[in-house]
């Protein structure tokens, strides 16, 4: 719990900082920058107050907000808030290679292509795009 409490303060402080970067004084409620801060971003003054207070806001889609008024990835606004750890996003980010590629006909299943002629079609596709890379020097082809 305690960890949590230090985390959302910590979280607090960084929105604090990201807001007043872009020039709103958000250190009073007198100061009038949350409330401009408010408009700018289409949020409400009382969820940007708790967002610089408690940094309590876990909502996604606040967060999804709060990310593209301050000019961030969500990513990092996820990160900073605690609800996805660095190393689960950097993972995301840069998944691990695969040991082998996939089979058209893995891939087939994968993607619930189950009829006949339908995988069929899709083995050709694959085989073609296959041949237009090797023609390409291992680039995707062009268009």
């Amino acid at each position: 719990m305690k960890d949590q409490i230090s985390g959302n303060a910590a979280f607090a402080a960084w929105a604090r900082e990201q807001i007043t970067s872009l020039g709103y004084d958000v250190s009073g409620l007198r100061s009038g920058g949350r409330t401009r801060f408010a408009e700018y971003s289409g949020m409400s003054a009382a969820t940007i107050g708790r967002l610089i207070s408690t940094g309590e806001v876990k909502d996604i889609r606040v967060l999804k907000d709060f990310a593209e008024a301050i000019h961030q990835p969500l990513g990092e606004v996820l990160v900073r808030a605690g609800i996805l750890a660095e190393s689960e996003l950097r993972a995301v980010q840069n998944p691990p290679p695969t040991p082998h590629p996939m089979s058209p006909d893995e891939a087939a299943d994968a993607l619930g292509i189950t009829d006949d002629l339908d995988r069929e079609l899709f083995r050709t596709t694959v085989d073609t795009l296959r041949k237009r890379r090797r023609r390409s020097g291992g680039q995707a082809a062009q268009n």
